[in-house]
């Protein structure tokens, strides 16, 4: 996987709101991609990243503090019609490790892999969105949390 990353971003020790779009204003575009991040939760509800994002798509990875879960929504990422009996949003239980979360997230044209906590919680997704639901974002719910530190790769194809 390390030999398919490129174009690395690195951040550190930002406080994330609802408005906070500094990862927007980067211009990450792309259907592959690798991110690892740890946050603090503050006292956001939710807090975590809109991936494969276009104005009317996005599927979100987020953390629920209140809940103390991981979760994938992919209710609003593409195509979702695919198995009826397939729910829209998964999720984990997962605790806070010394007050953060750490998620590692790799991204691909049609599923999406999420680990938390170093394996602690996993969750892999189907999603189908269109090709111009390219861009990321940070995502919080009500509150701020802190960004620890967030790497993004995107990733060439192995093909």
């Amino acid at each position: 996987m390390r030999s398919l990353r490129t174009n690395r971003l690195r951040f550190r020790n930002r406080t994330i709101t609802e408005e906070s779009n500094f990862l927007r204003e980067t211009g990450i575009t792309g259907t592959s991609a690798a991110l690892i991040a740890e946050f603090e939760p503050g006292n956001a509800e939710q807090f975590g990243f809109e991936i494969r994002r276009s104005e009317n798509e996005r599927t979100i990875i987020a953390y629920d503090n209140e809940r103390e879960e991981l979760f994938v929504d992919r209710t609003n990422s593409g195509n979702v019609d695919f198995d009826a009996s397939t729910d829209g949003r998964y999720s984990a239980e997962m605790k806070l490790r010394n007050g953060r979360i750490k998620m590692r997230i790799f991204i691909d044209r049609s599923s999406v892999e999420v680990f938390g906590n170093d394996g602690e919680a996993v969750i892999s997704a189907q999603i189908f969105p269109a090709p111009e639901s390219n861009r990321m974002a940070l995502y919080v719910k009500s509150g701020e949390a802190q960004l620890i530190s967030l790497d993004v790769w995107q990733l060439q194809s192995i093909w």
